[in-house]
């Protein structure tokens, strides 16, 4: 078992290349991201319905990446497109804190930053 939070089999090849440009989301198509409720969403892919992932989202860490100048719903698209664009997602995790995502990727931060201010 791994001890990383997102990623479910460490002994496997799991990250893409070429890495994700920050400034653009990635290719990934979800068919929706819906909240159910305040901090806790869901998304699933167009080819695999089936396979969905539940994230957690704690406004501390909403208010912290976003300042609220984007909607968390936004974020979260963002937020799984960044992270699809490094990790193949049959290699992720179905439930995690979004707070992983920042603890593994150094530049997650920054690419938050760069897209609300594209966004606003």
């Amino acid at each position: 078992m791994s001890n990383n939070p997102i990623v479910g089999n460490p002994k496997k090849s799991f990250f893409k290349q070429p890495s994700f440009d920050t400034g653009q989301l990635s290719s990934v198509s979800f068919v929706s991201v819906t909240a159910h409720s305040g901090n806790l969403f869901e998304s699933w892919f167009f080819d695999n319905p089936d396979k969905k992932y539940l994230i957690f989202l704690s406004e501390n860490d909403y208010q912290r990446l976003t300042r609220s100048r984007i909607d968390k719903k936004d974020l979260i698209v963002f937020s799984m497109s960044f992270l699809f664009g490094r990790i193949d997602p049959k290699f992720i995790k179905p439930f995690f804190n979004l707070t992983t995502i920042s603890n593994n990727f150094d530049q997650f931060e920054i690419a938050v930053k760069n897209f609300c201010e594209q966004v606003n």
